[in-house]
């Protein structure tokens, strides 16, 4: 659909015309009249009443058939201008074209050597053409019009940025954006000077300038130049104008296309309020709003809603008589769409053909808009089982996009991803080998492409859509890497369907480490990386602010503090992507360290194996968790049918683990805390049948587990290998933390980085450790009941947590520091934080999951400071450099956050990693104080006795359970605390 609301001419005054007056309704029609009338015209036109505007200036028209001369000839073509541009903007595009160019035709009669007159007419011309879709008449139209006016006009007039707009604009259609923006700037250039930047003519070509940021992919840029020219309208215009609308339009498509649905919801319902105030004159437009809104719906699984949005859009164009223009194929494929996912085959493939048909008709080449119809109606037609149709319409896809942009365009990973999804249900129902083999190589060819275009990609939320929508296809991948093994069990070569696995397990995680790691072992000057530390710090803080504001302040996306916000984020980023060009472009180590984010071989990862470790690799499909068993000697691949309701099984254990001991101020009855027990013990021993019992002769002493996003808030320690004999009982049931030491990894590679992971300096001390919210008597607080005991969560203090780093400082002897109370400032641990080997936090803490980078640690405010003072985001961690062997955060919810589907958890732990931690202790639930700080001590006794991290922790939980029997070993009290990363021990001796 043609998305853009291209520049209104709404500078331009005719220069012919008088001072305004009022309508004339005289019999006796002479000259005066006529341009009264046209004047009135121009004055509806301008408060964009096109349809009153046009019904004048036609008036106009007919009368001046019976004026004499030179009247007539004076105002024949400017009354036939007049009623042509009202009638553009009614999306009367060829009555408009045929109306302009007579007017053309008139002035060019009277002044051979061109006018000002014969320029704007010229430039409604273009700008009719280009609505119209005819992009090149359009460009050429453009041409004529700015020739004219650098003959008539200063190159500083305002008249020369119309024609530089509206070819902004005609070549953002055409997708030649770097001249789309050369013209948008330059355009800005002259405005500015002469309204200023809080002004109507300044805003609307702004919007151009970050429609076209959007288009060729330079999101961040394209955002906050869309949100600055919303906070200007906002200013500089009434409520609900449709230039507003416009550009709440153009954001609400920039969230959706990196799947950001809701955000995008909220523009399209600003903008559906201004355009609806204007009454029924921008129909088309209002068919657009609901063709974004049917893609939202969509995106959000609310098919029905989806199909009343797009019911809506074609009522809209029948109604405005648009069902025979190109752009109603759109709507076709709108429609489509939607049936696609009603699973109503039949009618989506006839659709999807109609829009093909309709886009195509007037074309004079393919388009990249044609390529992706194709793409839809393939995936159509596999979801139907028509293969051969399928591998047809992929085919044209990849051809067209070959043909447009080569064939190293990235964008073809879709057609090839496709390509191999149908080869393989195609073998799947036939069993012929040659389909599988084919299948197989197009799943190598896309995964090539997509890591690629995950190279390429600048911005994380695209990053976030391009790896959730993998995992579906990387499913089949793996799949078809297990059918061939079952057809050539002589092989056994599991590295493809290996690598298929690693490659999206964390993936940005080992992209930020590898970019880390670059900066500081690729020779960039100090004062360069302290040039980047700053401003990444400053997004973090304005970032932080913006989050806060929607959160908790009450604002909306469109208020002004948020857009405000949002524009000084993006300078900053702006300024960090130029350094970071800079990097790129003088320092060739830092590039090679950057992009080389190979993965490791499967016999790479078996090589660092000790005989007494197994590796558990999980993908979570949708219709199968595939299980990579990974030891020194031996792999294999286990395929779980997901023929159980794993996601309502994990909420089960978590809750029935949590339920009795989390709910604030209600106390739990015996019935209630009863059927928890129930609840969790059903839950884990289901889990455990399901997800390891199929290979548990193979598992050895010590795991490593590599979960995916779903499994990642599950401690696989407190799963059950079979039913416990008496539930009352907890410390008798059969814990899987009883049979094995199990450590956690984002993935092997990400295992790997955090192991050889090398300090940029010695560590000075052995342990700082902080507890800001200790008790002022503590001999009280150790002497509470433990019914008494809180969680760490929300701000009061931790009766237990000035004795828990008390005892690490014992263990770890006189190279360490500990802070207490109001001494345990974030400042403070800012600033010598990178001087230790150990950190250990024992606070409150809180997960975001909706946002995970605004997960936080308390800490101590600076005096005379707000709570939120001392509030440490995961955000704000991506900007540290710590030299640390272990991070253990002895708080509530650290290991958990925002779920994203092919990444993992964004979560403080994970944040700790980036920061450069080898290794993590987190939590994943509100942990209870006291039990915290016994399982703690005994993890730093296990240290000191030079075990590893995974058995030291093991071995506490397991010393936990046999001093502390009845209600206080339940899982609740040991099985939050998990470690993830290296598990090679801390010299503590």
């Amino acid at each position: 659909m043609n998305m853009i609301f291209s520049f209104r001419a709404t500078l331009l005054l005719g220069y012919f015309l008088l001072p305004i007056s009022g309508f004339s309704q005289s019999s006796s029609v002479n000259a005066d009249t006529i341009r009264h009338w046209l004047m009135d015209a121009d004055q509806l036109y301008a408060a964009d009443q096109f349809k009153l505007s046009a019904r004048i200036a036609q008036n106009a028209l007919q009368h001046l058939e019976h004026l004499p001369e030179p009247a007539f000839t004076e105002l024949k073509p400017a009354a036939l201008y007049a009623t042509g541009r009202a009638h553009a903007r009614m999306e009367e595009y060829e009555m408009a074209d045929t109306l302009l160019r007579q007017a053309i035709q008139l002035y060019q009669s009277q002044q051979p050597d061109g006018s000002k007159a014969e320029a704007f007419c010229w430039l409604e011309v273009g700008d009719n053409l280009q609505h119209w879709g005819k992009y090149e008449d359009a460009l050429a139209a453009a041409g004529q019009a700015q020739t004219l006016l650098n003959m008539f006009f200063s190159e500083s007039d305002p008249n020369i940025a119309l024609g530089l707009a509206l070819t902004g604009n005609i070549l953002k259609e055409q997708s030649m954006h770097p001249e789309a923006i050369s013209n948008f700037e330059a355009a800005l250039n002259i405005l500015l000077p002469v309204y200023g930047e809080q002004s109507r003519q300044y805003s609307v070509v702004l919007r151009g300038l970050g429609e076209t940021y959007v288009y060729a992919a330079n999101l961040d840029l394209g955002i906050s130049t869309l949100e600055k020219a919303l906070s200007i309208q906002k200013k500089v215009l009434p409520p609900l104008h449709h230039e507003t609308g416009r550009t709440c339009m153009a954001l609400g498509a920039a969230q959706r296309t990196m799947g950001e649905y809701e955000n995008a919801l909220v523009y399209f319902k600003e903008a559906e309020k201004a355009f609806l105030n204007r009454g029924t004159e921008l129909h088309h437009s209002i068919a657009y709003l609901y063709s974004e809104i049917s893609h939202c719906q969509i995106g959000l699984l609310q098919y029905e809603a989806a199909l009343v949005s797009v019911k809506k859009e074609m009522e809209i164009m029948h109604a405005v008589q648009r069902d025979t223009h190109p752009d109603f194929g759109y709507t076709c494929h709108d429609l489509a769409k939607v049936y696609l996912n009603l699973k109503q085959y039949p009618e989506a493939i006839e659709w999807q053909k109609k829009s093909i048909k309709f886009l195509g008709k007037d074309a004079k080449k393919e388009s990249p808009d044609i390529a992706s119809l194709y793409l839809w109606l393939a995936r159509i037609q596999l979801a139907y089982g028509a293969y051969q149709d399928a591998l047809q319409s992929f085919a044209a896809d990849r051809r067209i996009l070959c043909d447009i942009y080569g064939s190293d365009c990235p964008n073809l990973h879709y057609a090839d991803f496709g390509s191999a999804m149908t080869y393989l249900n195609w073998h799947r129902q036939s069993a012929q080998p040659a389909l599988l083999d084919s299948s197989r190589l197009y799943f190598q060819y896309a995964q090539n492409r997509l890591i690629k275009s995950l190279e390429t990609e600048n911005h994380p939320r695209m990053h976030r859509r391009l790896l959730s929508d993998a995992v579906v296809k990387y499913e089949q991948a793996i799949l078809a890497e297990l059918l061939y093994q079952q057809s050539n069990p002589a092989e056994n070569d599991l590295e493809r369907a290996w690598q298929f696995s690693e490659s999206i397990h964390g993936y940005l995680f080992r992209a930020s480490a590898q970019e880390a790691n670059a900066k500081h072992f690729a020779g960039l000057p100090d004062h360069l990386l302290a040039q980047d530390s700053a401003l990444r710090a400053e997004i973090i803080d304005l970032s932080k602010q913006r989050q806060i504001a929607l959160e908790d302040g009450g604002y909306s996306l469109t208020d002004s503090l948020i857009l405000s916000l949002g524009n000084r984020i993006a300078e900053k980023r702006t300024a960090a992507k130029r350094l970071e060009k800079l990097f790129e472009t003088n320092y060739p180590e830092y590039y090679r360290l950057k992009y080389d984010l190979k993965t490791v071989s499967l016999k790479q990862m078996q090589q660092r194996l000790n005989p007494q470790q197994t590796l558990l690799e999980y993908f979570t499909g949708d219709t199968s968790v595939y299980v990579f068993i990974v030891k020194q000697n031996t792999a294999r691949m286990a395929q779980l049918p997901r023929n159980f309701p794993l996601t309502e099984w994990i909420g089960d254990f978590r809750s029935g683990i949590n339920a009795p001991h989390t709910v604030e101020k209600t106390p739990q009855t015996g019935t209630t805390y009863q059927q928890s027990v129930e609840q969790y013990a059903a839950s884990a021993e289901k889990l455990y049948k399901k997800l390891l019992q199929p290979f548990e002769s193979e598992l050895t002493r010590e795991l490593i587990i590599i979960p995916s996003e779903e499994l990642a808030n599950l401690p696989f320690e407190a799963l059950l290998r079979s039913s416990p004999k008496d539930l009352s009982s907890f410390n008798t049931y059969p814990f899987l933390v009883k049979s094995f030491d199990i450590s956690y990894a984002y993935s092997a590679t990400s295992l790997v980085q955090m192991t050889d992971k090398k300090h940029l300096k010695s560590q000075e001390g052995l342990l700082m450790a902080m507890a800001p919210f200790v008790a002022s008597d503590t001999q009280a607080s150790v002497n509470q009941s433990l019914a008494e005991s809180p969680q760490r969560s929300g701000f009061p203090t931790l009766p237990y947590s000035s004795e828990e780093v008390l005892r690490a400082q014992k263990y770890a002897g006189s190279k360490s520091k500990v802070w207490l109370g109001n001494a345990a400032t974030k400042d403070q641990f800012a600033t010598q934080a990178s001087s230790y080997s150990i950190l250990h936090l024992a606070t409150h803490g809180k997960a975001n999951n909706k946002a995970g980078d605004y997960s936080f640690l308390a800490l101590a405010p600076p005096p005379g400071s707000p709570a939120e003072a001392g509030m440490l985001n995961a955000g704000e961690l991506y900007n540290f450099s710590l030299n640390a062997d272990l991070v253990l955060l002895s708080a509530c919810e650290t290991g958990v956050g925002e779920v994203q589907r092919g990444e993992g958890v964004a979560s403080l732990a994970r944040a700790f990693a980036f920061a450069g931690a080898k290794s993590i202790i987190s939590s994943l639930w509100r942990v209870n104080d006291r039990s915290t700080m016994l399982v703690v001590d005994a993890f730093y006794a296990g240290l000191k006795e030079g075990k590893s991290k995974n058995v030291a922790l093991a071995t506490a939980k397991r010393r936990y359970l046999e001093e502390n029997p009845g209600r206080m070993s339940h899982p609740f009290f040991w099985a939050g605390l998990t470690a993830l990363g290296d598990m090679a021990p801390v010299g503590m001796r």
